[in-house]
């Protein structure tokens, strides 16, 4: 459709009212109530300008790049609070999950009834799971239930304030925040399925979506024809800056959307060969009024105006970069649109990986015939923080000396680099050994991909394919904050139980000097590096035969002090002081 913004804004505003029916057709009345809320604030006029500005400069920005993907798929963390008065409508967690699948298919474009009738259907790249922490940092469900006495809300937001019988919304600039009631009816009496908060209303206590529970999900209570989860699509369209697709008027009033046909009013029902405005409606377009079943998809334009909010700049930048959930809840690619390097070992008879350990991830296995794809099971690092990892190898019979790799891929760009190997060194050993792992504070927040490697007798690179040995893949969610960030205060710590590697550090406290003192032979062989609270390298360096460190330009404070043999690493706390 034309790209007007000023000379149609008032078509936009143009209010069509729906007359009481004896069958229930698609409202989701949200246009009403922003003119509404534009009616009691002028204000917000001149915010939904400035702010669709900004969202056709990004757009354009996207649609330059021909439909190329553009970033890695979004995560949305999604908390849902139902408002029951009885058994029935308390919906049941398995009819919100259906809710979610839906939504994650139809963003994605997996869903089933995906067809090639418009070949300008897309993938949005954006994906949904229920939080996993909430506010206080507390494990969650991503639900909250309250039985209420009222059965039928106004879309006046009363159900997302507790002061009215409500519930107050989670953070919402952290968390899309739904909220399911019995029925909805607008000012005028009419049934509404549902409705959304737009991104340029200004007003955060009231974000997010709110549905009906005879329209919300798949199953339990949801009710045909719009039992198909849908109705959240088109909402939470909303919620991302789509507007309807006909515009909200007539012929020549636009969607800013420049892949979706003009339509003259909304299409109920399944009218897939009505044509208006001189083309064929786009009726299968999540942002049309028609049934459930007769969606199926978002179109590049589409795509890029959503994502154009969530990107840098955009209203809704803050909930693309929230780390409230931590596993995905499923899938077992951590980036899909990152294709990592092939590592394994080709024979695990004598010697295998037995346990790996860290971030909440506990494995034990036996032998994987040398690769082991782990990538469901998900671990979360803190940026900053320092944690313990396990390793463990099995041995058929002997124990062999084994080398052990790990990387983890911190910049999320499919290779795991040099200054991504977190763990190294060499054991023959079948007992749990330990390492520390560190966390850069500047590490790509989200999914991304761990390796261990254990490798006979050798050194690996991250994309070998060896003899005798195994390789595993999981997956680590980096966060911003949480609990369990420490720093190492061990005096040293041996990955292995070979010849003791033994170093102290001297004096500690220091000021201007440390003396690092190993009885390691080859000092050339020997390398350091100080680390800080928040996972920083500040100084890093091969040991001379003066072991000593200049440490003068160092803030005062706990550093960790790391020693690397030439095969195991192991730290110390050291103190600096001015």
């Amino acid at each position: 459709m034309k790209n007007k913004i000023t000379s149609i804004l008032g078509a936009f505003l143009f209010t069509t009212t729906l007359m009481a029916q004896t069958t229930v057709k698609r409202n989701c009345n949200v246009t009403e109530l922003f003119e509404e809320k534009m009616q009691k604030d002028p204000s917000l006029r001149q915010r939904m300008l400035e702010i669709e500005s900004f969202t056709q400069q990004r757009v354009q920005l996207l649609n330059n790049l021909e439909g190329k993907i553009v970033g890695n798929v979004i995560q949305i963390p999604v908390v849902v609070h139902v408002l029951y008065t009885n058994s029935t409508n308390n919906i049941s967690n398995a009819q919100i999950q259906s809710q979610l699948d839906v939504l994650n298919a139809d963003f994605r474009r997996t869903n089933a009834d995906a067809n090639n009738k418009w070949s300008q259907a897309a993938d949005s790249q954006i994906e949904f799971y229920l939080a996993e922490v909430d506010p206080n940092g507390n494990a969650t469900t991503g639900v909250t239930r309250k039985r209420v006495t009222k059965s039928t809300w106004l879309t006046d937001n009363t159900m997302k304030k507790s002061s009215q019988g409500g519930v107050d919304p989670w953070n919402t600039e952290e968390y899309l925040n739904m909220w399911i009631v019995d029925d909805l009816t607008n000012s005028r009496g009419n049934t509404i399925l549902g409705y959304a908060q737009f991104p340029w209303d200004n007003d955060k206590s009231t974000d997010g979506v709110v549905m009906a529970d005879q329209y919300f999900g798949t199953s339990g209570t949801a009710r045909a024809p719009f039992d198909g989860g849908r109705t959240t699509t088109h909402e939470v369209g909303h919620f991302f800056g789509l507007r309807h697709i006909w515009g909200d008027g007539g012929c020549g009033v636009d969607d800013f959307v420049s892949d979706t046909p003009e339509s003259d009013a909304p299409n109920y029902g399944c009218t897939t060969n009505h044509s208006s405005c001189g083309s064929l409606d786009m009726v299968e377009n999540y942002m049309d009024y028609s049934d459930d079943s007769c969606m199926n998809l978002f179109t590049t334009g589409q795509k890029n105006r959503m994502r154009s909010y969530l990107e840098s700049g955009g209203e809704r930048r803050k909930l693309a970069l929230s780390d409230k959930t931590s596993s995905g809840g499923g899938g077992s690619t951590p980036t899909p649109d990152v294709n990592y390097c092939e590592s394994s070992g080709n024979r695990s008879s004598f010697e295998w990986i037995d346990n790996i350990e860290l971030g909440g991830i506990r494995n034990a296995t036996g032998s994987n015939d040398g690769y082991g794809d782990f990538t469901a099971q998900v671990g979360t690092l803190v940026r900053g923080s320092s944690n313990t990892m396990i390793v463990s190898a099995g041995f058929s019979g002997q124990a062999y000396t084994e080398f052990w790799s790990v990387w983890i891929d911190f910049n999320r760009n499919g290779t795991f680099e040099s200054a991504e190997q977190v763990v190294s060194g060499s054991s023959s050993s079948a007992n749990n050994l330990s390492a520390t792992v560190n966390v850069p504070s500047n590490a790509t927040l989200g999914r991304t991909r761990m390796r261990v490697s254990m490798k006979y007798n050798a050194a690996q690179t991250a994309c070998e394919n060896f003899g005798d040995g195994e390789v595993e893949d999981y997956t680590i969610n980096i966060v911003s904050t949480g609990s369990g960030t420490r720093v190492d205060a061990s005096a040293g710590r041996e990955l292995g139980n070979e010849e003791g590697f033994a170093f102290t550090a001297y004096p500690n406290p220091a000021q201007d000097y440390v003396q690092i003192k190993t009885n390691n032979k080859s000092v050339s062989l020997t390398s350091y590096k100080i680390v800080n609270t928040i996972g920083q390298v500040v100084k890093a360096g091969k040991l001379t035969e003066t072991n000593s460190v200049n440490i003068s330009k160092l803030n005062q404070g706990i550093y960790v002090l790391e020693v690397n043999d030439g095969q195991k690493s192991f730290v110390t706390k050291l103190s600096v002081k001015n």
